[in-house]
């Protein structure tokens, strides 16, 4: 069938990502998680979010789809850094 292509073990895929014991795909996700807590905060507290946090959140996008697993989670953790102290200066 030629319209069908490979199906993709996920489970596979994740061993594969591993670097001696080192899960890019878990440290993903806890940066990720803790953008969305930051974010969500800094929204409630300092109103809406600047134009440079969506070029950040791009560039992040970028990442993923290039498959920059590690370098997506270092910009996630980057902008999570930036937007909490916009939050606490906020709360001044």
């Amino acid at each position: 069938m030629l319209g069908m292509d490979t199906v993709v073990d996920l489970l596979h895929w994740r061993r594969s990502r591993r670097a001696d014991g080192f899960d890019e795909v878990e440290q993903l996700e806890r940066a990720i998680q803790h953008l969305d807590s930051v974010a969500s905060a800094s929204l409630e507290g300092a109103g809406p979010l600047e134009p440079w946090v969506e070029t950040e959140l791009l560039a992040i996008l970028g990442a993923l789809s290039a498959e920059m697993l590690s370098d997506a989670a270092l910009r996630a953790e980057r902008l999570a850094g930036r937007l909490a102290g916009r939050t606490r200066s906020a709360g001044r």
